[in-house]
């Protein structure tokens, strides 16, 4: 099985139900299920005929954001079922609703980034949460504290101490995060 994985973000108020649906037409078999609750985000784990195509749907409560996670040799084939929903966003939509003159959109596609992020830092979604500190609506700053909470690179950590001097709303429980698991 490839190890690469494909993500599919759905839209705001988007549920799980979004893949529930898909995996009931299409035959996917329910092999777990991880109730959501103060550190496990809800999830949902199908397995396709194959028995090496997985796809995980996830709520990931922490940043507000509904996603799909793939792997396996069909991954390309359910990343269209999930798509052809239409309840989906590309990732072009996502960088370009960074720069929305809607803050919803913009705090959206900082969370939403996040939600997918890998354990390594990816640079351009640094230098995004870098030039978002400019951002001062306040639905983008909750956003923002929220989203390098819930990437948790060590390549955050000049973000998290900007948006602490700041005083944004959480700043200060994160910088104490980044303190106690990512130490300098």
């Amino acid at each position: 099985m490839s190890d690469a994985k494909i993500h599919v973000v759905f839209e705001p108020l988007a549920t799980l139900l979004q893949v529930i649906d898909v995996a009931d037409e299409n035959g996917w078999t329910q092999v777990e299920h991880f109730k959501r609750d103060e550190r496990r985000l809800e999830e949902l784990v199908y397995e396709l005929p194959d028995g090496e195509t997985v796809v995980r749907g996830i709520d990931d409560h922490f940043v507000i954001v509904t996603f799909a996670a793939i792997t396996g040799p069909a991954r390309a084939e359910v990343e269209a079922k999930l798509r052809s929903g239409g309840r989906s966003l590309e990732e072009a939509t996502l960088w370009q609703w960074t720069k929305s003159d809607n803050p919803e959109e913009r705090a959206f596609a900082l969370r939403a980034l996040a939600a997918v992020s890998q354990k390594a830092a990816n640079p351009r979604v640094v230098e995004l949460y870098q030039n978002v500190l400019k951002d001062e609506h306040p639905i983008v700053r909750k956003a923002l504290v929220d989203s390098v909470g819930r990437a948790a690179w060590p390549e955050l950590r000049p973000v998290v101490d900007a948006l602490a001097a700041s005083g944004a709303p959480g700043s200060r429980v994160l910088q104490q995060a980044y303190e106690k698991h990512l130490p300098q």
